[in-house]
């Protein structure tokens, strides 16, 4: 007996050295019928790579049985629901032995590392202007790490993102998740949520400005990412005039700006108006500039002069004062979309539960308090100095030294400090539209949703 068990480890160590044949022909295809999602093309150099690095030889298996890491893997993965994941896209058949087990487990370890990390779903999808590398950690060196961890669930932890409005999320929902059928759709927001949560970079250059659209909320984030400014916004109506969903770079503000009125403004609302009442640019303090940008004098709107508003060869703007749709101040990320943030005369608006009356900017309810945040590393604007500027005769451009990031999310639930969950309505239905490709399972890149709306690209 002694003889044949030293035999035994003798030959398995001798074994252990030569590349596994089977195993390597198994990542080659791409594919294993064992798991659920069998096709794995998407990560398959990963998990080449991964057994590469490991001579091609079982990192799962030990002695015939899976490794202390293996059965803490599986456990994690059995309890995805909690991180919001749905435990069917890690499953594999429980009859897969040897290397086929070595491999499921391998592929449902990084599916479950790119999910966890970075999320399902490329929010490009959805025309979202999210300009992030999907793809947020090295799979392979996160799987080797796996293999001879200490305390495998930490280690997978470490990969989320790291903001404290995620992990109250996440426990919100582990909380919603102990009666689903009473929660049913509490808990499908907090799941779309999570996944929204994924798609953000896991640092900033600097604190950033968080606009989230169905909250009609912004916030402003101090160096450990705790809110230092919220306010209520008003976004775009949910027919024709969306908000984007996207992140750009705030560079620089305007006291006391233009607005340059766009053509599809220009003749869907103040055309009209104009042909109606002559006076109606005078008395809203609009003027006329050619393509030079220069005044055209509008006492006398002539047929030829409503024909070029039309067209575009002329353009109308708002001369800045109290009148002005964008109020005093004017904060600039530039964008495809034409998006930005702006005060606006229209107090009353905020009093508002919801609050999607815009062409599709942002405007906020202090926008002093948003300009002093924002310059608040730019020598000599304090809030006297910003009255100042809005009083003031002429525009004014305060460029920013660094870029303070600006991201417009969409998240339909919100929990706070201290764990009170909020919900809000899906205004622009772009949860019905998450749901949808997440519904259709891997692989999700590969599914285009039916209820994705495409809002247009010019803003007010």
């Amino acid at each position: 007996m002694k003889w044949a068990l030293i035999c035994a480890v003798l030959i398995g160590a001798a074994g252990a050295s030569a590349p596994n044949q089977q195993l390597r022909e198994l990542v080659a295809s791409g594919a294993l019928p064992d798991l659920r999602w069998p096709n794995f093309t998407r990560i398959q150099p990963d998990v080449a790579r991964f057994y590469e690095l490991n001579g091609y030889q079982l990192a799962w298996v030990r002695g015939g049985s899976p490794t202390p890491q293996a059965q803490a893997l599986i456990r994690v993965l059995q309890n995805a629901a909690l991180k919001g994941l749905d435990p069917q896209d890690y499953q594999f058949a429980a009859g897969a032995q040897g290397e086929r087990f070595d491999l499921a487990l391998t592929v449902s370890a990084m599916r479950y590392i790119w999910d966890v990390s970075s999320g399902k779903v490329d929010p490009a999808m959805f025309s979202f202007g999210l300009q992030f590398n999907q793809k947020k950690c090295d799979l392979v060196e996160a799987v080797r790490t796996l293999t001879s961890a200490s305390n495998v669930a930490a280690e997978l932890d470490r990969l989320e993102p790291p903001y404290e409005g995620y992990w109250r999320t996440e426990k919100a929902l582990a909380k919603y998740l102990e009666r689903p059928q009473e929660n049913a759709q509490q808990v499908r927001k907090l799941q779309l949520v999570l996944e929204r949560w994924r798609w953000v970079p896991h640092s900033f250059s600097r604190p950033p400005v968080v606009v989230n659209i169905p909250e009609f909320r912004l916030r402003a984030y101090d160096d450990q990412y705790r809110p230092e400014l919220e306010m209520k916004v008003v976004v775009g109506k949910a027919y024709r005039h969306k908000t984007p969903v996207f992140s750009n770079q705030m560079t620089y503000v305007i006291f006391r700006p233009y607005w340059e009125v766009p053509l599809s403004i220009q003749r869907a609302e103040l055309v009209p108006k104009i042909a109606k009442d002559p006076d109606y640019l005078a008395k809203n303090e609009y003027e006329i500039v050619d393509t030079r940008r220069q005044v055209v004098p509008s006492g006398n709107i002539t047929a030829e002069m409503l024909a070029e508003l039309r067209s575009g060869q002329l353009s109308i703007r708002q001369i800045p004062g109290d009148k002005n749709a964008l109020g005093h101040i004017k904060f600039l990320f530039p964008n495809e979309y034409n998006v930005y943030l702006h005060g606006t005369p229209a107090k009353s608006l905020f009093l508002k539960s919801r609050r999607d009356f815009s062409h599709g900017c942002i405007r906020v309810e202090k926008p002093e308090e948003l300009a002093l945040w924002v310059l608040r590393g730019v020598p000599g604007w304090d809030l006297d100095h910003i009255r100042e500027a809005e009083a003031g005769a002429d525009s004014r451009r305060v460029n920013l030294d660094k870029p303070i990031p600006v991201l417009i999310v969409y998240g339909t639930a919100v929990v706070r400090e201290g764990g009170q969950v909020e919900f809000f309505d899906d205004i622009y239905g772009h949860d019905a539209a998450l749901a949808d490709v997440l519904d259709h399972g891997y692989p999700y890149s590969g599914w285009q949703p039916t209820s994705a709306a495409r809002g247009p690209r010019r803003r007010e």
